[in-house]
């Protein structure tokens, strides 16, 4: 029976983010929307099996703070991306209380824009870092974002999505016990939806 308490909490625990270095500027925060379809591997008598895999924001936030996926989350903590006009991109767990960030999970590796006066264009790939704790987290593995965002006059992104792919190493505690599993990103998509901040370096 692990597998299907596996399957359940992972259901709604993972967490994908790309960090982001302030500028002397400082950075926008925008409110996003965000979740991904995936699958991780068990066994069932011996034999492997593969397990389908679906993110919520609430387990996302919750993961990421170190809490079991279905708790309760604070209403001060919410999943935001931190922008500035260079376009550079970061998805947090932010504090409307304190304008502060709670957790920041991946570093970008790599990255490669083109873009005009009203929309860029990008790839970010992205290491995922230790974050969490030792009973609910993620431990390390990459993630890839492929979208576009608007550009107001200023040159500066207002709005847009991005698709998510990659593998993810989580660990989850549920009634069973504390499991590790690589999770393949297979489907995601994150859209911003509106500024509600702005965080000074």
């Amino acid at each position: 029976m692990q597998h299907i308490s596996i399957s359940r909490l992972l259901i709604a625990v993972l967490i994908i983010s790309s960090t982001f270095v302030l500028t002397a500027t400082g950075a926008d925060v925008y409110s996003v929307k965000f979740g991904f379809n995936g699958v991780t591997q068990d066994e069932i008598n011996g034999s492997p099996v593969v397990l389908k895999v679906k993110a919520t924001q609430q387990g996302i936030i919750n993961i990421a703070r170190g809490r079991s996926g279905d708790a309760a989350v604070p209403a001060n903590e919410v999943l935001a991306a931190l922008m500035d006009c260079s376009a550079a991109l970061s998805l947090v767990v932010y504090d409307t209380s304190s304008h502060t960030v709670l957790a920041t999970i991946a570093t970008p590796m790599e990255s490669s824009t083109v873009g005009n006066l009203k929309q860029g264009l990008g790839v970010v790939a992205a290491q995922v870092a230790t974050n969490g704790n030792s009973s609910n987290g993620m431990t390390g593995g990459y993630l890839v974002f492929t979208g576009k965002v608007s550009l107001d006059s200023n040159g500066c992104p207002v709005k847009g999505s991005t698709a998510v792919t990659g593998v993810m190493e989580v660990t989850v505690t549920d009634d069973v016990g504390t499991h590790s599993s690589d999770v393949l990103v297979m489907k995601g998509k994150l859209s911003i939806v509106a500024k509600i901040g702005t965080i000074m370096p």
